[in-house]
């Protein structure tokens, strides 16, 4: 059934991993899971960091309606983000590294990501929070910091081309970013265990 599933979200369309992920309606468990099997029998391929099936099952794939977006949000529910942040943001977008299949990566676009962090703002509030993020190949960290309202930001990331980068950043512009190479198969680092007041991945 998931398999199913999958071929009806792609069709004949390519989606980043994101896309499709927000798309998913079951456990992140079966997503992983069933992208793999179908990663490893050919049956999705990945191209130009996008998904898409084989030609054989997007030739049996099912039909569906055209998608619509709201025109004002493009889907994310949030409108009128920080036009300043975003363009900061983008500046320090364009030296990060490139996506790879590797670890199934699929940036968001800068636009929104700055939109989780409105919302995240506007949900839990950011000014003086301590935030752990699992993962950050959308850069999220980034965005967070610019804002100068979080007091700490720890991203555990096992991308360390992904480190390095923010690295290079929280150097160049004092951003309150710290990084640890971490597999999310390890347990969480005793050291950060009650440590946090926002928690994403």
């Amino acid at each position: 059934m998931r398999r199913e599933e999958v071929i009806r979200l792609l069709g004949k369309q390519k989606r980043n991993f994101w896309e499709l992920l927000s798309r998913w309606e079951y456990r992140l468990e079966d997503f992983v899971t069933t992208l793999n099997a179908m990663h490893a029998a050919g049956e999705v391929i990945v191209e130009d960091n996008c998904l898409q099936l084989s030609p054989a099952l997007q030739a049996t794939a099912p039909q569906t309606l055209e998608e619509g977006k709201c025109p004002a949000c493009a889907g994310r529910g949030m409108v009128g983000t920080n036009s300043q942040l975003l363009q900061e943001f983008q500046r320090l977008l364009q030296e990060r590294p490139l996506t790879t299949a590797k670890y199934f990566q699929g940036n968001m676009d800068a636009e929104s990501v700055v939109a989780r962090v409105h919302l995240m703002d506007m949900r839990d509030g950011l000014a003086g929070k301590r935030i752990t993020l699992v993962g950050d190949d959308d850069y999220l960290s980034l965005a967070l910091a610019l804002t100068r309202l979080p007091a700490r930001i720890v991203v555990l990331e096992v991308d360390e081309r992904i480190g390095e980068f923010l690295c290079r950043c929280r150097q160049q512009y004092d951003l309150p970013i710290e990084y640890i190479p971490y597999n999310v198969t390890d347990p969480l680092p005793p050291e950060l265990r009650e440590q946090s007041d926002l928690f994403s991945t």
